[in-house]
């Protein structure tokens, strides 16, 4: 195909694409008079776009056949004899080739150019020269070059008796660690060609060998310089212009694909895609049977999906860990990374390859990386993760110093005038101050490299139980000890460890000082509440009921501690469904708290005690009087957030009352506190941050009640990805965003999705709160609707007979009944069981419901 004609194929192609399909005969007609020429590009028009641009290789270096390829093994050119046919390689076919004239053994990579076009062949000489001024241990070398006597340029290059990086990753199951060491090889490789002033241009894993010496060490070795240019080309000259737009689509660069200027910048985004895939198992775009306009526009406008995310599709054979730990490993830093280099911009993406090394660098050592926003608390993060174990050691000195300075003084305080009671008091200060010395002199046997190693603050707080063993003859020291403890691992999130150190205080004072200890009450608190965080509500019930007694018993109670407790019980039954215990109990606490019992912050204990309040009132559909309660809280927290801009407890308050209204029927009003609150808290804690993403999640809820949006779906996706990619993701949360894009997809009658959405919801739901929780119910309901409509008739039935049941034995759920009977009656209508269907539709009414109440 002579040049000429393939530019005006190419232009038509182009034109063509940008026209919607059903213009593009019309232009054809016009634009096009020559049929053959037509056909040309309506077959293009139709092409796999990866096709297309195989083409275009090919128009430049015309390939040989695999018949030609194999007549060539035995012959010898220059000093080498071709033995194997290896493959393609830009221009040229590569043959592996054995050393000829006798001087010595030796195994290289002949590429022998396809063709003797002028402009062919000037390209295959200036890869020679590229070659020839490139040497790094980590690109293939150059050996030899000549012509053959039939005047075809070759040129031998060290052979490289590996695979591509990708599939050595995968084939030897390499970690994490392990494949950011070898792209850091990578990288370093690119780096030597830039400096050289050569741009590779086709950097992909079957440009990029991964090879091991005798010992099984692996280095990377950079192949394939065939469309490399050099930088101090004229950036105009022919071998870079549209027509010679010679490219791989799947890591070519934006720029690559219009046909812009091709800078370092290019060969870093191909690296983006390298590191990408060597991580999510996946490249950043799906382009293989797109056609070709597709191809272009995804890669100069979409926007690749975090890696992250991305690994979730992927084989999870190529992964370096299962998908879900490699969501946790690859959320944060190794997301931003890439996508930084990713950036369509070029001026955006990383500098030089060397820059993008050094970041990764960062990354494996625990320090801040360029690709993350500076923010103080990211930088104190990693600041913490690079030192765990110092920052352990020291923390559990600091937990254990400043918490029982706190309770010692407290404590102090109030028996000031009770001798035998401060003498106690002295021997607990005594006996502690001797352990955090003991916790930090060396151990018999232990070395110091032992304990520089290996010391952690489970190191310290395990030392700590096991000193306190030995104090069974000063009880109250004993408990004081341990509890302090305690209260470390509950704060560290170690729930089971909490419970089995609270409960050794609990029991110490019980067994060696007896139940009416001072101190008894305040561990009996923290058992009761290392439970129930557990989900062990009905057996932590008993121990803030006693905790109670104990309190009320005492000559001078501790008012505060018995509001905590009097809390702890009535969020319980909250959360068991006995709302009419619960009410007073936590209106019991509001009177406390408005007494100022407490002596710092009192007016943030009153607000959550208004907020507890709310709770129960909204359990009993009490929506006007909670409003009340609610919008107090609301002023109250408003106010000491102005002076402390990161506390975002004023946005749970809004988000209460946007919630109010809508089980008010009035999703309007919830409009502007759910927005406010959403914006507070992601512009004070970062969009990202785990409480962010809740309120936003929060404020879709409110649109799906508005009756959606065309963005809502698309939106609640991005926050789900968001949540489910972070190594600390609540399953609460990620239920919740679930639950409401299952909402938002039914809005648009797409059940199917909905369906799986839902019903991981629910499964999360009922192993944390129960299958006969309210919440779970609803969102059975809920799946139900999704399941009627794909025809799971069945599986409908049984969960929303259930929702039924729990309602009804709830008996302060009318909204919640209404809604599942009037799916109920729906249900049965599909079954074809209208006796079924005239049952339900008459609870219906008896119940009074409305239209507006079954949503």
């Amino acid at each position: 195909m002579s040049e000429n004609r393939w530019s005006k194929i190419e232009r038509l192609l182009e034109e063509a694409s940008a026209r919607a399909p059903q213009d593009r005969a019309a232009f054809l007609d016009s634009a096009c008079p020559d049929d053959d020429l037509r056909a040309e590009v309506e077959r293009l028009l139709g092409a796999d776009a990866t096709a297309y641009f195989r083409g275009l290789g090919q128009r430049v270096g015309e390939s040989v056949d695999a018949a030609l390829a194999d007549a060539m093994l035995g012959r010898r050119v220059g000093r080498w004899r071709l033995v194997a046919h290896i493959g393609r390689g830009g221009m040229g076919t590569v043959y592996r080739a054995e050393r000829a004239d006798g001087t010595f053994e030796q195994v290289a990579a002949l590429k022998l150019l396809d063709t003797m076009r002028s402009d062919v062949v000037a390209r295959f000489e200036q890869e020679r020269q590229i070659l020839a001024r490139l040497d790094h241990p980590g690109i293939a070398r150059l050996l030899d070059g000549g012509t053959t006597p039939e005047g075809r340029p070759y040129l031998v290059m060290e052979y490289v008796p590996g695979e591509p990086i990708t599939d050595y990753a995968a084939r030897r199951s390499l970690g994490v660690a392990d494949r950011l060491e070898l792209f850091r090889e990578v990288c370093a490789a690119v780096q030597a060609a830039h400096q050289s002033l050569v741009v590779h241009r086709d950097l992909k894993p079957s440009n990029v060998f991964v090879t091991e010496n005798a010992e099984g060490t692996p280095s990377v070795k950079l192949l394939d310089f065939g469309i490399a240019r050099l930088l101090e080309d004229d950036p105009d000259a022919a071998l870079t212009r549209t027509g010679d737009r010679l490219l791989t689509p799947e890591y070519a660069a934006p720029e690559q694909v219009r046909g812009e200027a091709i800078t370092t910048a290019t060969d870093v985004y191909a690296l983006g895609v390298l590191l990408y895939e060597l991580l999510a198992g996946t490249r950043p775009f799906n382009l293989p049977g797109r056609l070709l306009h597709e191809v272009a526009r995804v890669i100069v406008e979409e926007e690749p999906e975090r890696p992250s995310t991305a690994v979730t599709r992927a084989d999870a054979a190529v992964l370096a860990a299962p998908r879900q730990t490699m969501q946790r490993r690859l959320s944060g830093d190794l997301d931003q990374i890439c996508l930084k280099a990713l950036r369509k911009a070029p001026g955006e993406r990383y500098a030089t390859a060397e820059a993008f090394a050094r970041d990764v660098t960062r990354h494996v050592e625990g320090r801040p990386v360029e690709a993350q926003a500076p923010t103080v608390g990211y930088r104190l993060a990693r600041y913490v993760r690079r030192n765990r174990v110092a920052l352990g050691v020291a923390a559990a000195f600091v937990a254990l110093v400043l918490i029982y300075a706190l309770t010692a003084t407290l404590q102090a305080q109030r028996v000031a005038d009770e001798r035998d009671i401060a003498r106690e008091e002295q021997a607990k200060a005594e006996e502690i101050t001797s352990l955090l010395i003991g916790l930090f002199e060396q151990q018999p046997g232990e070395t110091v490299v032992q304990r520089r190693d290996s010391l952690t603050a489970y190191d310290l707080l395990d030392r700590g139980v096991a000193h306190a063993g030995d104090l069974t003859d000063q009880p109250a020291v004993q408990a004081r000890l341990l509890g302090t403890i305690a209260n470390i691992f509950l704060v560290m999130g170690d729930y089971p460890r909490a419970e089995q150190v609270y409960g050794m205080a609990v029991d110490s004072l019980r067994t060696n000082a007896g139940a009416s200890h001072p101190d008894y009450p305040e561990w009996l608190k923290g058992y009761g509440a290392a439970l129930r965080i557990q989900g062990m509500r009905q057996e932590a019930m008993p121990y803030f009921r006693e905790g109670i007694e104990r309190v009320e018993a005492q000559p001078a109670p501790d008012l505060g501690l018995l509001a905590d407790l009097l809390n702890l019980l009535s969020l319980t039954l909250e959360q068991l469904g006995r709302y009419d215990e619960a009410e007073p109990l936590a209106r019991r606490v509001v009177a406390l708290e408005e007494q100022g019992i407490r002596d710092e912050t009192p007016e943030a204990y009153r607000a959550r005690a208004y907020g507890n309040l709310v709770v129960v009132l909204v359990r009993q559909e009490r929506y006007a009087e909670a409003i009340t309660w609610a919008e107090q809280a609301l002023t109250i927290r408003r106010a000491y957030a102005a002076a402390d801009p990161a506390n975002v407890d004023f946005a749970w308050s809004l988000a209460n009352i946007a919630a109010l209204h809508m089980l008010q029927g009035n999703p309007e009003a919830a409009v502007a506190p759910a927005q406010e609150a959403a914006a507070a808290v992601s512009a004070n804690l970062g969009a990202d941050h785990p409480i962010a993403l809740a309120f936003q999640s929060d404020f879709a809820n409110v649109r799906v009640q508005l009756g959606g949006d065309d963005s809502l779906a698309t939106d609640l996706r991005a926050i789900l990805a968001a949540q489910g990619g972070r190594p600390d993701a609540d399953p609460a949360a990620l239920a919740q965003t679930r639950y409401v894009l299952g909402r938002a997809l039914q809005l648009g009658a797409d059940h199917r999705e909905a369906v799986s959405h839902l019903q991981e919801a629910h499964a999360t739901r009922q192993t944390l709160l129960g299958p006969d929780h309210p919440v779970t119910a609803k969102t059975g309901s809920t799946l139900g609707v999704s399941l009627t409509a794909t025809g799971q008739l069945a599986e409908a039935a049984r969960l929303l007979v259930h929702a039924d049941s729990v309602f009804t034995a709830a008996a302060d759920t009318t909204r919640d009944r209404c809604t599942a009977l009037d799916r109920l009656a729906a249900l049965r209508t599909a079954q074809g069981d209208d006796a079924a269907h005239a049952e339900a539709q008459a609870r219906y009414d008896r119940l009074g419901c409305t239209d507006g109440e079954a949503r």
